[in-house]
């Protein structure tokens, strides 16, 4: 049997601006991008800028390893957890005034919600960020005593 060796080719992730922002757009920029995007000054390039997002994107990014017939991989995938939502918006009413009534997050998500007098959701704590979600997914949010909700995913972690 000959063994092979294999070298990575390092592919950065912003060969296209438009396609970056829709794929990676809804990212939070951590502690790290925000002190290198402190350091920019008027001397520094576009390219430093895409440097630094091309990092924030590769850390974000999780390795699973994995073997197959002997050949250890280490795969990159995304982040698929709710890191942020937007239009949080209540179509049936909950339990009132409550500040961490249980709710049933569509997905592997979980957390408590906040309601107002009404029985509108205001807050949703996540407990698990959960997986499997996208960019714009819409996800429903319910309750068993009643009530329904939805928010649209607009970050992942």
């Amino acid at each position: 049997m000959t063994a092979e060796a294999f070298t990575a080719i390092a592919k950065t992730r912003t060969a296209s601006l438009t396609t970056s922002l829709q794929r990676y757009g809804g990212l939070l920029v951590d502690g790290t991008a925000d002190t290198a995007f402190g350091n920019l000054t008027t001397s520094s390039t576009v390219k430093d800028v895409i440097d630094i997002l091309d990092a924030l994107i590769a850390r974000k990014l999780v390795n699973v390893p994995g073997s197959t017939n002997g050949v250890t991989s280490a795969v990159a995938t995304e982040a698929t957890g709710i890191g942020v939502i937007r239009d949080l918006t209540t179509s049936t009413a909950f339990t009132a005034s409550q500040s961490a009534l249980a709710v049933v997050i569509a997905g592997s998500a979980t957390g408590t919600a906040a309601t107002d007098g009404d029985g509108v959701i205001t807050a949703i704590a996540f407990t698990s960020d959960g997986n499997d979600y996208e960019l714009g997914q819409t996800v429903s949010v319910t309750h068993a005593g009643g009530g329904v909700a939805g928010f649209i995913v607009d970050g992942l972690v």
